[in-house]
């Protein structure tokens, strides 16, 4: 039996250190979701616009007349709620969210939002629930 002695020198090779998923969020980012979030909500407020007025103006014996009832100022307090939930978020989205930062799926903000865009969704519903069902109205003239 032959046995050889090798000298073999020992090299330690470090490795590149590779950035981790949070690293974009730690640099700074904005989530995509928070911004749908944020254009759902205002368009909620918009279309809760759009369903508000006819409630507040109809046309009875040809006469344009507004509606001074309890339907029509739920429909201004629902609506003037939602267009503030939608605000609210827009604010919080351009305050929390660093624009020039990368691009990120969600962050720590989405929970937020989505609150906001459901308890937006529950004032628009419960602005269109509560504001039909309501006869008891004063008509006047809309030049008053």
């Amino acid at each position: 039996m032959n046995t050889f002695a090798v000298n073999i020198d020992v090299v330690n090779i470090s490795e590149n250190v590779t950035p981790l998923a949070a690293g974009a969020a730690a640099a700074g980012a904005w989530a995509l979701v928070n911004l749908v979030f944020v254009l759902m909500g205002i368009l909620l407020a918009v279309v809760t616009l759009a369903l508000v007025i006819p409630l507040l103006r109809r046309k009875k014996d040809g006469s344009n007349v507004l509606h001074r009832s309890i339907g029509a100022r739920v429909s201004l307090i629902g609506f003037g709620l939602t267009a503030a939930i939608a605000l609210a978020a827009a604010a919080l989205f351009f305050v929390t969210e660093k624009l020039f930062g990368a691009q990120v799926l969600i962050d720590e903000w989405t929970l937020v939002h989505a609150v906001l865009i459901a308890l937006e969704v529950a004032a628009a519903a419960a602005t269109l629930v509560l504001s039909t069902g309501r006869e008891e109205e004063v008509l006047v003239p809309a030049d008053q």
